[in-house]
């Protein structure tokens, strides 16, 4: 009886339908009784036939397919871990194919009927499949060879690929360059696969020379990347206004632009302990650079406040590139002439 089916009788067992499944269900499992006043606390022992029914219900492929693999090769089909490996997105997602075995290869291509040959296509000599594509191909031999993988690794090829694969990916031995074995395996499958797309949908292709040097540089890459990514520090730096000290007087310089080749307009502001407004002013730079607009307008703010008679001022500026060309101006030379300029005035102040 099906879930749609179920609802449809109860509503009509609750409306004293005269229908011969009203009937029916009353007399044999509520002893014409109404099954919202039923009690259900006595745990009422099913029958067997409903109780195959319930265990029945329980029953999936993936639960057979469990049952029929020898547990000692269970191992090989966990696949959740590939999105734990410290690998690029692309890497990780071709992985997640590779050990579901949807890779589509020409015999695939050949089975859904979108292709014609099912032959490999860098050797011509045998039938392209996930097997062949890794490592029976004479080009991938080639490329093992070149990579100069461990004795472990090597010695699986003749086994099971589901189990050299599981073996190598989870194999964290550093090779070259401080390399875990399971990048560099990683990536050679992944290079594997690109090249041999690249050889299908262009008959000219060839292999790049010194394979190795190309999969190592890359690993290396990789590595690096990783090492910085875990190795950067965040700097949390307060934005917030605050108010200087009495006696001081707080100079705020910003710049905008107008699009990516807009003119750059350049402005600041004065300020008190009491938070009041004691002078401001705008400059339009053209089509300067930010840093220079920025440079200039820090030089205009200061002299605005040497000319009101401030001795005692606080700076505040969003740009660290303009900090640092200040501490290294030393003479009128410099590229930037405005940071010499704002080191002068700061001596008068």
């Amino acid at each position: 009886m099906n879930q749609a089916l179920l609802p449809k009788i109860g509503w009509q067992i609750l409306q004293n339908d005269n229908g011969i499944w009203c009937h029916l269900l009353k007399h044999k499992y509520l002893n014409n009784k109404s099954f919202t006043n039923l009690d259900l606390s006595k745990g009422i022992v099913c029958s067997s036939t409903w109780r195959g029914v319930g265990q029945g219900a329980e029953f999936s492929i993936k639960t057979a397919f469990k049952g029929y693999l020898d547990a000692e090769i269970m191992h090989v089909w966990q696949w959740h871990f590939v999105w734990k490996l410290k690998l690029p997105p692309q890497i990780q997602h071709f992985l997640w194919v590779l050990l579901h075995g949807k890779v589509l290869t020409n015999k695939q291509r050949c089975m859904h009927g979108i292709g014609f040959d099912a032959s490999c296509p860098k050797c011509q000599s045998g039938i392209e499949n996930i097997d062949h594509l890794l490592i029976r191909c004479r080009d991938s031999i080639t490329v093992w060879v070149d990579i100069a993988k461990s004795a472990s690794s090597s010695s699986s090829f003749l086994g099971n690929i589901d189990a050299w694969l599981a073996e190598n990916l989870h194999n964290n031995e550093l090779v070259n360059d401080n390399v875990p074995s399971f990048l560099q395996f990683a990536v050679v499958l992944w290079f594997l696969r690109k090249w041999g797309c690249s050889k299908v949908f262009d008959a000219n292709f060839m292999f790049p020379q010194s394979l190795h040097l190309i999969i190592n540089s890359f690993c290396k890459d990789l590595v690096e990347a990783n090492f910085a990514s875990n190795s950067m520090t965040v700097c949390t730096i307060s934005v917030a206004w605050d108010t200087p000290s009495e006696g001081y007087v707080k100079l705020n310089v910003d710049d905008g632009c107008t699009g990516e080749l807009g003119s750059i307009t350049v402005g600041g502001v004065l300020s008190d302990h009491l938070k009041s407004w004691l002078r401001d002013f705008v400059l339009s730079r053209g089509s300067r650079s930010a840093l220079e607009a920025e440079l200039q307008g820090l030089f205009e703010g200061l002299k605005m406040a040497w000319k009101k008679g401030f001795s005692k001022v606080v700076v505040e500026i969003d740009s660290m590139s303009v900090i640092h060309h200040i501490a290294k101006a030393t003479n009128e030379n410099h590229p930037y002439s405005a940071s010499s300029r704002v080191v002068s005035l700061c001596s008068l102040i």
